[in-house]
């Protein structure tokens, strides 16, 4: 190389490389074996010698796929983690003011209807893709925020239509229930991934929020007796 050895431009490029995004997958090819310790020591990830053989060549391919993978694996995984942190602060902040909104009405359930409707509405359009990427973080900040506003007015609508002298067994019925669903639906959502659907994990929130919708409609005929 004029002006720089491989080794001197690895150097030079390992200095001079920003924090954050990954350091090229550099591959060594020469006539010479005695450079290779210097060669992993400027970050390469594989040095080959002339004349290369077809399958020492293919064992270097399939290397850099495997660490190519593991980067975009560890990248997804820490966007899904993003993700995740998102909805969840966005579920806390709803909870929070869902709590204000159910100490100033006395219609609990149009406030869980309300929020469950607006949560399904912000899935589905994730569901759809109708957004660009960059709108993913609001959307799922907003389906965890209506859908935490419901909480509060989903807790007093329970009281309200458990009869006298059963809140130890309605309470207990219900949040058995929610705990089976957690429990039951990431095996049902892992098998739609595991068949590359995952819109229909989307889609399958939204159905069972509309689902949710029509019993607490159902619940108001039950606060009299």
């Amino acid at each position: 190389m004029p002006g720089l050895s491989g080794l001197e431009a690895a150097r030079a490029l390992a200095e001079d490389w920003p924090d954050g995004p990954h350091f090229p997958l550099l591959v060594f090819v020469t006539a010479y074996d005695q450079y290779a310790l210097q060669a992993f020591d400027a970050q390469a990830v594989d040095y080959l010698l002339k004349p290369v053989d077809g399958a020492r060549l293919a064992e270097c391919v399939q290397r850099l796929q495997r660490t190519l993978a593991t980067r975009q694996g560890a990248a997804q995984e820490l966007q899904t983690s993003l993700e995740r942190l998102r909805a969840l602060l966005g579920a806390a902040a709803g909870i929070f003011a869902g709590g204000f909104v159910a100490a100033h009405t006395s219609r609990h359930d149009l406030v869980a209807v309300s929020g469950m409707a607006a949560s399904a509405a912000f899935m589905f359009v994730l569901a759809a893709a109708w957004l660009p990427a960059a709108a993913l973080p609001l959307l799922f900040a907003s389906t965890g925020f209506f859908g935490g506003m419901t909480n509060p007015s989903r807790d007093l609508i329970v009281r309200a239509t458990t009869p006298a002298g059963a809140t130890g067994k309605v309470y207990g019925f219900v949040y058995s229930g929610l705990d089976v669903g957690s429990m039951l639906t990431p095996v049902f959502f892992g098998w739609l991934l595991d068949r590359g659907n995952a819109a229909a994990v989307f889609f399958s929130v939204v159905v069972a929020s509309l689902l949710t919708i029509g019993t607490v409609l159902q619940l108001p005929r039950y606060q009299s007796r």
